[in-house]
């Protein structure tokens, strides 16, 4: 259907298209006309499940089988068509055809950790690619977002990074617990989440667990940063299997919004106090208020963005009821 459109732009912006271009010359090698009939999925038909079980059985394997994708030059159709060609498509192609530059250290271990927590958690490893496009849920707002990012990409300016800093290389310890524990302790990003001494940590995440389990039973483990990111990627099954994706989105946005507030609360403290000016820490109280508002914030968020004057933008009223 689209073969003609896709070799006249160069097969640009096309996924997986040097599978496509080796079975499309494989086609062409035969000669003769082929023709496609299209069928009806899971009606009995043999080839039809026999190719619905070759396609499970190569899902399952822990290593992938190496193809041959090589085309003969007789049918290999290189570059793009000049009438086709438009300003925004050569760029693309330019981009497709530029050396990628190697992923950082910090941004491929953190991508590691959450493919392994995602499968422990919700069974199954997520490839870089559905990690990074899972980040943009736009279940999340858009600060969690940012701050997803930037923790998947390891680069907010915490812990390890101040060792190189002459002068300020005590910033990358956490004053309190390193105090409490008589001796340095970095403050990273698992830390400051989820193994700080500061009350903030253990008060929200007692709050969301609490919250959570109103709407399901199990509370999954909070290992380190990559288990909290992997939240984008939550899939909750009934007891028949099927996706409970109004429990999907409210672990998203517990999990987003808590950690997100755990970050802020952590920056007020360090950040915002001025020379000379005394840090007053906020009460138990004035913590479990500032967890609810934002809950509550994202309810009402919910709730408003079902009206009708958004249009085609409006969330479905039964998608809210499903969350909450």
């Amino acid at each position: 259907m689209f073969l003609s459109e896709w070799e006249e732009r160069g097969y640009i912006g096309v996924a997986n298209r040097e599978i496509f271009k080796a079975i499309v010359a494989r086609l062409r090698e035969r000669g003769a006309p082929t023709r496609f009939k299209w069928v009806k999925g899971h009606s009995g038909i043999l080839g039809n499940e026999e190719a619905d079980q070759l396609a499970g059985e190569g899902a399952l394997k822990e290593i992938f089988s190496e193809l041959n994708l090589t085309v003969k030059n007789k049918y290999n159709l290189t570059g793009a068509q000049m009438s086709k060609m438009t300003e925004a498509l050569a760029y693309q192609g330019i981009k497709e055809i530029q050396k990628q530059p190697e992923p950082r250290r910090g941004t491929t271990v953190r991508l590691d950790i959450t493919r392994y927590t995602a499968e422990e958690n919700f069974g199954f490893a997520p490839l870089d690619e559905t990690i990074w496009s899972s980040i943009q849920n736009p279940d999340l707002s858009r600060s969690a977002r940012s701050f997803f990012w930037r923790a998947t990409h390891n680069s907010h300016k915490i812990g390890e990074f101040w060792s190189n800093c002459t002068g300020l290389e005590h910033r990358q310890w956490c004053y309190k617990c390193s105090q409490d524990e008589g001796q340095p302790i970095s403050e990273d990003l698992d830390h400051i989440l989820l193994g700080c001494a500061e009350p903030e940590v253990d008060i929200i995440w007692k709050l969301a667990e609490k919250l959570w389990r109103k709407k399901m039973p199990v509370w999954p483990k909070l290992r380190n940063v990559g288990s909290i990111v992997a939240c984008t990627m939550a899939k909750f099954k009934d007891n028949k299997g099927k996706p409970l994706a109004g429990a999907n989105r409210l672990y998203r946005i517990l999990i987003s919004e808590s950690a997100h507030l755990i970050w802020k609360l952590r920056n007020k403290r360090i950040i915002e106090p001025k020379p000379n000016e005394e840090y007053i820490k906020p009460t138990h109280k004035e913590i479990h208020n500032r967890w609810l508002n934002t809950i509550n914030s994202r309810l009402a968020l919910d709730i408003a963005m079902t009206h009708d004057k958004y249009e085609s933008r409006a969330l479905p009223r039964r998608k809210i009821l499903q969350t909450w």
